[in-house]
């Protein structure tokens, strides 16, 4: 220390601004932070060796460059050859190093953190000023690409456990009901097919005071949304607690998806989306709002009758009455107010999604977008990401419970009946499936 803080007086001596006083002491601290842990982390290899199993045999000496806050710091380690030939780093597997990564994990994390709120390049330039390691904006990109590859291997094998192999989740929080709230955000594309697709959204709670209790997003089909959208909510409910889960949406055909995951669950038209509806159609709030009493108060028939009146008073309205009309018919079964009131969605767009995504001028590939979804969706929920050293989680070993024909088939003296089905002779494809597709139920729907 005695030479640091020579060093360090030397340069108060020489400098006269402030700014590049500290700017040199910050470097100079730096560079002996890199050379002490260069040197700590040669003897603890060195340790290693000393205490190393007879079988491993040293090959030689390798260096690797690993960029911490501090800058760049050289980590010289001895290569082992186990007896079956496969090469080893002991010092990597004592810090889980991880192989051909060049960013520490700290980094990476503050990497991620700031590409939620800022651009890549912002994010880089940020970490840059204020730390000793220079990172380029593809470096922040990729942090968050790994991160939200990582959260979609979590939600998969947690959707997996629940809804294939039939494992309890592990929440404890009891709630009836659970209301579930869905809705998506438009964002530009690039590297698709297409060049505009929604962003998915859902948060669950209890009650609104408490704010969202869990949160799910991605950019993926709707039946795969809402299986890893059900896991993450086992993750804090007890999905065995609710008699009633509301869901809450706009009306949007992938938004009733959660009704065939989510335990005892009934569809609600949300009223914020009603009136939305009434005053683009009659151009009027006040209008509008006598319309919505109508519609809660008495039912759907009396605001159609007040909507057929009005077309016939105003003819040049008349179209966009019809089509709040025909949208009302469509989600006439989710025409009911329930308590507590909705309402947390459009917040949670807004502030989760809409802030990073809809940026001007901004572009995102599939996997970008899904995997941002996913970083942003954890941040909101304070979940730690997956960075830094990480393994895959490994999937119960639950056996997968058998299928009615399965179970029919076990059963000692079950003959299941033979069935017959109309295949096509030119693809092979049973006609029933074909129906299906001409008629769109199984398309995804994004």
């Amino acid at each position: 220390m005695n030479e640091s803080t020579l060093s360090v007086a030397l340069y108060a001596s020489e400098l006269d601004d402030f700014e590049v006083f500290e700017s040199a002491v910050f470097d100079r601290i730096c560079a002996i932070g890199r050379a002490e842990a260069s040197r700590m982390l040669r003897e603890l290899d060195d340790e290693l060796a000393r205490s190393a199993s007879s079988g491993l045999r040293v090959k030689d000496r390798r260096v690797k460059r690993v960029l911490t806050r501090f800058g760049e710091v050289e980590v010289l380690r001895r290569r082992y050859v186990d007896p079956s030939g496969a090469h080893r780093y002991l010092l990597d597997e004592r810090l889980r190093l991880e192989p051909r990564r060049r960013v520490s994990a700290s980094l990476e994390r503050s990497l991620v953190r700031l590409s939620t709120a800022v651009s890549f390049r912002e994010a880089a330039d940020i970490v840059s000023c204020l730390t000793a390691a220079h990172v380029s904006h593809a470096t922040a990109h990729d942090a968050i690409g790994r991160a939200g590859t990582r959260l979609a291997g979590q939600a998969e094998t947690a959707a997996a456990s629940l809804h294939d192999l039939g494992v309890t989740p592990d929440g404890t929080r009891e709630a009836d009901p659970i209301c579930c709230e869905a809705d998506g955000t438009v964002i530009a594309l690039q590297h698709a097919k297409t060049r505009r697709a929604e962003v998915k959204l859902a948060v669950f709670y209890d009650q609104k005071a408490d704010g969202a209790q869990a949160v799910h997003a991605a950019f993926c089909p709707s039946k795969r949304f809402w299986r890893e959208a059900s896991a993450v909510a086992g993750g804090v409910y007890d999905l065995t607690s609710p008699r009633t889960t509301i869901v809450s949406g706009d009306g949007a055909r992938w938004v009733r998806g959660g009704l065939d995951v989510l335990p005892h669950a009934r569809f609600i038209l949300d009223p914020f989306h009603v009136g939305r509806a009434l005053v683009a159609a009659t151009g009027s709030p006040q209008t509008s709002r006598r319309v919505f009493s109508e519609l809660y108060a008495h039912g759907l028939p009396q605001a159609l009758v007040s909507l057929g009146r009005m077309a016939e008073d105003h003819p040049e309205r008349a179209e966009a009455l019809e089509r709040a009309s025909r949208y009302l018919r469509a989600n006439a079964d989710g025409l009911w107010r329930a308590d507590p009131g909705l309402g947390a969605i459009e917040g949670h767009i807004d502030k989760v999604l809409a802030a990073r995504f809809k940026k001007k001028g901004q572009r995102w590939s599939p996997r970008g977008a899904d995997a941002m979804a996913r970083v942003l969706a954890a941040s909101r929920m304070a979940r730690p990401l997956p960075l830094g050293a990480w393994e895959p989680p490994a999937r119960p070993d639950v056996p997968r419970p058998l299928t009615p024909k399965e179970a029919a088939r076990t059963q000692k003296g079950a003959h299941p009946a033979r069935t017959a089905r109309i295949v096509s002779h030119n693809t092979g494809v049973g006609f029933t499936r074909v129906l299906r597709d001409i008629s769109g139920a199984r398309k995804a729907d994004y």
